[in-house]
């Protein structure tokens, strides 16, 4: 049975080259915890917004910094089937990620 979050996402059928989805979520989720080490880990969640907008996310906890931006997996994977490139996107999101987190060791008195 295919539960809702494992299904693809609009318009991402029929693009035989790339992984499917789930499959992508899985490589881009070990690659970050890989990427990021010790004290960090990931977890997939369902995200509803105020205004309704529902989304799957990537939760990163940090041992150290308990409050972190969830990523957007379906944007990532848009990404990753324009780029062809796994590695690109785990770029990007650590990129995000870096940015985050030198805003927050900042606001540290």
């Amino acid at each position: 049975m295919c539960r809702k979050k494992d299904r693809l996402p609009a318009g991402a059928a029929g693009k035989g080259r790339h992984m499917e989805y789930k499959t992508f979520k899985e490589e881009f989720k070990q690659r970050i915890e890989k990427e990021l080490g010790g004290g960090i880990t990931a977890s997939f969640l369902d995200v509803e917004k105020n205004n309704q907008e529902r989304y799957e996310g990537l939760e990163i906890k940090d041992e150290n910094n308990p409050v972190l931006p969830i990523l957007r997996l379906e944007e990532l994977y848009e990404g990753y089937k324009g780029s062809g490139s796994l590695e690109q996107m785990v770029s990007v999101a650590l990129g995000e990620l870096g940015r985050y987190w030198e805003v927050s060791v900042a606001m540290v008195p």
